[in-house]
């Protein structure tokens, strides 16, 4: 019976290998290339966050007050209202009601947010604790600043 199907030549193997070979090799350079994309970006939100915490701390380090209570709630709780305007924004968007240099300056507002939120509810957080603890008695509660804090 004749032959229909030839085997592949050298040259044709060769080929195969080279192609097999370069996807290979385009592909682990893409996985390497988003692993290390990912991880700088992460470094510049920790980045900023820990400068953040860090200023925001030098503010208020010291005794706790009823003051620097008040201050610290309000700000949380004006963050986490820019947080949670974001779906009614972008709806006013689309209506027409809001500009869209309004927009933009609220996106803008909302990314600030965004990236303050963690810290700004660690803070809070601490603070409702020293507050809670004043309130049973205890005479003096600090903020302190830890400037090397590893869980950032």
């Amino acid at each position: 019976r004749p032959r229909t199907h030839y085997p592949m030549g050298l040259y044709g193997f060769e080929f195969k290998k080279i192609c097999s070979v370069l996807s290979a090799v385009v592909l682990l350079a893409s996985i390497l290339l988003t692993v290390y994309v990912s991880d700088d970006a992460y470094h510049l939100k920790r980045d900023f966050e820990m400068n953040f915490y860090t200023e925001y701390m030098e503010i208020i380090e010291g005794e706790w007050t009823e003051e620097k209570h008040a201050k610290i709630e309000a700000e949380y709780r004006e963050n986490a209202a820019i947080l949670g305007r974001k779906e009614a924004m972008h709806e006013d968007y689309l209506s027409g009601t809001v500009t869209k240099e309004e927009y933009n300056v609220y996106l803008g507002a909302y990314l600030d947010a965004e990236v303050k939120s963690d810290t700004l509810l660690r803070i809070y957080e601490r603070s409702e604790y020293l507050k809670m603890k004043h309130e049973e008695g205890f005479s003096v509660s600090y903020f302190v600043y830890v400037p090397s804090n590893p869980s950032w």
